[in-house]
C-alpha cells in the first residue's frame, strides 16, 4: 500500500510537470521519469506516503475496515524497516 501510494505521487508529480510544454518535450517518458524520480527519491516518496496514510486515520467518513487495511500496512512497514528509517527498498514500480 505504501510503495503503491508513493508511485501514484510520482505520477501525480509528472502530471503536473508535463503540463509545461517545455519540460514535456524533454521529459516525454513517463516511465523514465517515474523509475528516476523513484530511484532518487524514494525516501521522500515513501514518507509522504506513510504521512498521509496516518492522517487518514483521523479520517471520520474513512469506514472501520478502511482504517484497519492503512494500520495494517503501516504496522507491516514499520516491521519491515531496518534500524536506519533511511534504507528503504526498491519500490515496484507500476
Amino acid at each position: 500500500m505504501i510503495a503503491d501510494l508513493a508511485s501514484e505521487m510520482v505520477h501525480a508529480v509528472y502530471d503536473e510537470l508535463a503540463m509545461d510544454d517545455k519540460w514535456y518535450a524533454t521529459h516525454k517518458s513517463r516511465r523514465a521519469f517515474v523509475r528516476g524520480h523513484l530511484r532518487d527519491n524514494a525516501m521522500l516518496y515513501v514518507k509522504a506516503a506513510r504521512a498521509y496514510l496516518a492522517t487518514l486515520l483521523t479520517d471520520e467518513s474513512l469506514s472501520k475496515a478502511d482504517k484497519d487495511k492503512i494500520h495494517d500496512a503501516l504496522c507491516k512497514d514499520a516491521a519491515v524497516r531496518g534500524p536506519h528509517d533511511d534504507e528503504v527498498k526498491p519500490l515496484t514500480i507500476i
